[in-house]
């Protein structure tokens, strides 16, 4: 199994501290990947990588972007689990005082283009076996709850607990 090195990838740290916000199995969850020795990574590309190679069989909150769009997709199944599903909005600001309006809007046409999958846009699948219902989302909403976690405090005694569960420390 893999999942995120919560100490080196803040995309990582960022999914944990919302599932464990989400709901409280997130902590029981990380212990039983701690028991499996799970591989820790930085990037979703590498778990990817290790599945399709069979060094790992499962990989934890891999962005789902990331595992639909790589070219070998097919050797693995994709499963956005139906009890809670943490999504991350992706967000571009385009600034009124920008000196390049007509670029930065070109640009932005062909980003939403390129990654905008209308199939997505009102329903998620279960490798495109099962829809399920909208209220199983978890939507990272951009606001200032999303700072809690970036206090130092918050954020070491969040990564010393789940160090404790993943790596099995006490």
């Amino acid at each position: 199994m893999g999942t995120y090195d919560l100490r080196k990838s803040g995309l990582g740290y960022l999914f944990a501290t919302q599932d464990a916000r989400a709901t409280e199995t997130y902590w029981r969850l990380t212990e039983v990947m701690g028991q499996l020795e799970t591989n820790l990574y930085c990037c979703s590309s590498d778990m990817i990588d290790d599945v399709i190679s069979g060094t790992i069989y499962i990989a934890y909150n891999v962005l789902g972007s990331y595992a639909s769009n790589h070219p070998l997709n097919d050797k693995y199944y994709i499963i956005y689990p139906a009890d809670m599903t943490t999504v991350m909005s992706r967000s571009m600001i385009l600034p009124v005082s920008s000196r390049n309006e007509r670029a930065a809007k070109l640009f932005i046409d062909h980003v939403l283009k390129t990654v905008y999958d209308p199939s997505l846009q009102n329903n998620l699948y279960i490798s495109n076996f099962n829809r399920f219902e909208e209220n199983t989302i978890n939507r990272i909403s951009l606001g200032p709850a999303l700072m809690v976690y970036l206090d130092q405090f918050k954020k070491q005694k969040f990564l010393e607990e789940w160090e404790n569960a993943i790596l099995q420390r006490e």
